[in-house]
């Protein structure tokens, strides 16, 4: 990742509004992309919540220390399989979180006054863009591992 520091009011924002940032991102961009068969099944919509506030906890985690706990996106990894989530809808997903953060935090700058600058948000989006480059390859290693274990469990 950069060797900028990533402004702490977005680092602060971020981290005090997971939840709310989780269940904007949810309901704008997941809910939204869930193919058909996914959208029929409550269970998934259920449990998608909790790795998505974990996604979102790991990566602010990340980019604010700068450190990856890889074991948190090898279990992310295997959570995605196990939800149904195909490797084309990770790789989806990924980018949809992006464009959910840049527009949370344009939102956090318009309506609620943070004081954050476009330059903060795209200084942000940059080190969230490195973070996933790091850690898509522990997310495939995650799910291709539970994708082999559930094979053998056949």
């Amino acid at each position: 990742m950069g060797d900028g520091k990533i402004s702490d009011n977005i680092i602060t924002i971020m981290s005090k509004n997971v939840f709310r940032f989780s269940e904007y991102w949810y309901s704008n961009y997941i809910v939204k992309s869930l193919t058909k068969k996914a959208e029929d099944r409550t269970i998934y919509i259920e449990k998608y919540r909790g790795p998505i506030v974990s996604t979102i906890t790991n990566g602010i985690k990340a980019i604010d220390s700068k450190r990856i706990d890889a074991d948190s996106y090898l279990k992310m990894g295997r959570d995605h399989f196990y939800l149904g989530l195909s490797l084309v809808e990770m790789e989806k997903n990924q980018v949809l979180m992006e464009q959910a953060i840049f527009d949370f935090l344009q939102i956090e700058k318009n309506q609620n006054n943070a004081a954050i600058t476009d330059k903060e948000i795209n200084e942000y989006l940059l080190e969230f863009r490195q973070l996933n480059n790091t850690v898509t390859p522990l997310i495939i290693e995650g799910y291709l591992e539970a994708a082999k274990e559930s094979k053998s469990e056949r």
